[in-house]
C-alpha cells in the first residue's frame, strides 16, 4: 500500500512539475511564423554571446573546480574544506549580488561590464559545482588502482593517466551542468549590461506578452537542454556501472601544499570576499535603512515563507523520488530525466510554462497563487534534491531492508522506521536545497510572483533600476543574510549525509 502511495504522490508532483513545459512546447509546434523566429533570433548575436559566454564558464570552473577538488581530496591544499565553503556562499545567492558587490568595488568601469565582466562573475558563482561533483566522484575511485600505478611512476604520471582518465565522466558531467547554467543566466548579464539569449525569451513575454514569439525562442534552450540532459544521463551511467562504492581517496605526499593553499585562499578572497565586503560596507554607511525596511519587510516575509515551504516540499518531494527510482516504479527513471530536463532550461523557459498551461485550467485556480511558484521550483530544481536523497539511499545495506521485510514488516514500516530514519541528514540536506534555491531565484519569482507576493529577489530587482544604491546595497545584506542562514547546517551534515 505505501508503495502505491509513494507512486501516486510521485505521478501528481510529475504532472504538476513537468508536463507545463511538455505542453508548452507541444503547442509551440503549431504555431504561425514559429521557425521564422527561431530563424531571425539565430541570426542575431545574442545566440553567440550567449554560446560563448557558457562555453568559457564551463571550461574556466571545470578545470578549477577538477583541481581543487584533487586538490581536497588528495589532502594537498591544508584548510581546503574551508575555502570551498568560502567558495560556496556565491553560489548560495542571487548571482546578480556579486555582480552588484564588484560594481560597487569597481564603480562603473568600462571593463566591469561586457564580456569579462559577466564571464568572471558567473565563473565565481559556478565553481563550486565541478569542485563539489568531482570531491563525490574522487570518493568512488578504487584507490588500488592508483597505487599501482604508483609502482610505475610518480604522482605526476598517476594523475596524468589514471586518476584524470577515469575522472572524465565527472569532468564531463560538471561542465554540461554550468555550461546549461551560464546559458540560461540572465540576470548578471542583464546588470552588467551584456546581451545574451536568454533575455530575448524573457523580454518577449515580460515586455509584449508575446506568448507565440517566447515559445518559439524557448525552442532552442529546450534543444541544448535536451541534449545536455541526454549527454548528463549517459555520463552518470557510465562512471556508475564502474565504481558504485565509496571510498576514502589515497593521499599525495607534496611538499609546498601551504603554497597552493595560501593562493586558494587569496583567490577565495579576491573574488568572493572583496565584492561581498564593499556591498556590506556600502549598506553600514547607509542612513536609508529605515526606508529600507519599510519597503524589504513585506518581501522579506514572502521569501521565507516559499523558501520554508520549498525545503518541506523539497524534502518530502525529494524523497519519493529517490524511493520509486530504487524501488524501480513505473515511470520513476523518465521522470528522474524529465527533471534533469527542466533542470536544465532557463527559468524564463519554466515561468512562461508553468504562466501558459496553468492559466488555462479553470477548475484548477492555482494561478497567480503562491502555489504555481513553488511548483515552478520544483520543476527547475527537485531534481537536486532527489539526488542527494537517492546518493545517500544507495548506500544503505540492502541487507537492512530485506531483514525488515523477513520479519514481517510492512511496506510503510520499512520506508518509515528503516529507511528514512537513516536518511534524516540527506533529508535535512534536500530540505536546506529547496530554502536556498527558492530565496536565490529572481526570475521565476519575477514573473510568477502574486500580486503583493513579491519576494526580496525580486524587490531589489526593482530597486536596482531607479532606487539609490545604498537602499539597494542594505536590501543585498538582508537577503544574504536570510540565505545563508541554513549554511552551517549544510556545511555540518553534508560530509555525512555523503
Amino acid at each position: 500500500m505505501m508503495r502505491f502511495v509513494l507512486f501516486v504522490s510521485m505521478s501528481l508532483l510529475a504532472a504538476a512539475t513537468v508536463l507545463p513545459p511538455a505542453w508548452l512546447f507541444a503547442e509551440s509546434m503549431g504555431a504561425q511564423n514559429i521557425w521564422a523566429i527561431v530563424a531571425q533570433a539565430v541570426q542575431g548575436d545574442a545566440l553567440m554571446h550567449s554560446l560563448t559566454l557558457a562555453f568559457t564558464v564551463a571550461a574556466a570552473t571545470t578545470s578549477a573546480g577538477t583541481a581543487l577538488a584533487i586538490g581536497t581530496a588528495k589532502r594537498v591544499l591544508p584548510g581546503a574544506r574551508w575555502l570551498i565553503g568560502v567558495l560556496l556562499v556565491p553560489l548560495l545567492l542571487p548571482p546578480y549580488l556579486l555582480a552588484y558587490g564588484w560594481y560597487e568595488t569597481l564603480g562603473p568601469r568600462p571593463s566591469l561590464f561586457g564580456f569579462w565582466g559577466t564571464a568572471g562573475v558567473l565563473s565565481t558563482v559556478y565553481l563550486p559545482i565541478p569542485t563539489l561533483l568531482g570531491l563525490v566522484f574522487l570518493r568512488r575511485l578504487d584507490p588500488a588502482l592508483e597505487m599501482a600505478a604508483l609502482l610505475a611512476g610518480g604522482w605526476p604520471v598517476v594523475l596524468r593517466r589514471i586518476t584524470i582518465p577515469l575522472l572524465m565522466p565527472g569532468i564531463a558531467l560538471a561542465f554540461l551542468i554550468v555550461f546549461v547554467l551560464a546559458f540560461g543566466e540572465q540576470s548578471v548579464a542583464s546588470f552588467l549590461h551584456y546581451d545574451v539569449y536568454a533575455l530575448r525569451s524573457f523580454t518577449a513575454f515580460s515586455a509584449f506578452y508575446d506568448v507565440s514569439g517566447a515559445t518559439a525562442l524557448a525552442l532552442l534552450p529546450a534543444g541544448i537542454a535536451l541534449a545536455a540532459a541526454v549527454a548528463a544521463s549517459a555520463a552518470v551511467r557510465t562512471f556508475s556501472a564502474h565504481f558504485s562504492r565509496r571510498h576514502r581517496p589515497l593521499t599525495m605526499d607534496v611538499r609546498f601544499g601551504w603554497v597552493f593553499s595560501a593562493l586558494t585562499a587569496v583567490f577565495a578572497v579576491f573574488s568572493v570576499g572583496v565584492p561581498l565586503w564593499h556591498l556590506f560596507l556600502r549598506a553600514v554607511r547607509s542612513d536609508e535603512w529605515y526606508a529600507t525596511l519599510s519597503f524589504a519587510a513585506a518581501p522579506a516575509w514572502h521569501s521565507l515563507l516559499y523558501a520554508f515551504a520549498a525545503g518541506i516540499l523539497f524534502a518530502a518531494g525529494g524523497f519519493t523520488v529517490a524511493w520509486c527510482a530504487y524501488r524501480r516504479c513505473f515511470g520513476a527513471r523518465p521522470y528522474m530525466f524529465a527533471l534533469l530536463f527542466t533542470f536544465a532550461l532557463p527559468s524564463a523557459v519554466v515561468a512562461i510554462a508553468m504562466i501558459v498551461f496553468y492559466n488555462t485550467l479553470d477548475w484548477l485556480p492555482i494561478y497567480a497563487t503562491p502555489v504555481i511558484v513553488l511548483l515552478a521550483t520544483a520543476a527547475k530544481y527537485l531534481l537536486l534534491s532527489a539526488g542527494i536523497v537517492y546518493t545517500a539511499l544507495i548506500q544503505l545495506p540492502p541487507s537492512q531492508i530485506e531483514a525488515a521485510r523477513t520479519l514481517g514488516a510492512s511496506e510503510s514500516t520499512v520506508v518509515g522506521k528503516v529507511v528514512a530514519a537513516q536518511l534524516k541528514r540527506a533529508l535535512l540536506l534536500g530540505g536546506v536545497a529547496g530554502y536556498v534555491l527558492s530565496m536565490r531565484e529572481s526570475t521565476m519569482n519575477l514573473l510568477l510572483h502574486p500580486p503583493g507576493g513579491e519576494t526580496l529577489a525580486v524587490a531589489i530587482l526593482t530597486q536596482s533600476a531607479n532606487g539609490s544604491p545604498g537602499r539597494v546595497a542594505a536590501a543585498c545584506v538582508i537577503l544574504a543574510v536570510l540565505g545563508l542562514l541554513p549554511f552551517p547546517l549544510a556545511i555540518r551534515y553534508a560530509g555525512d549525509a555523503g
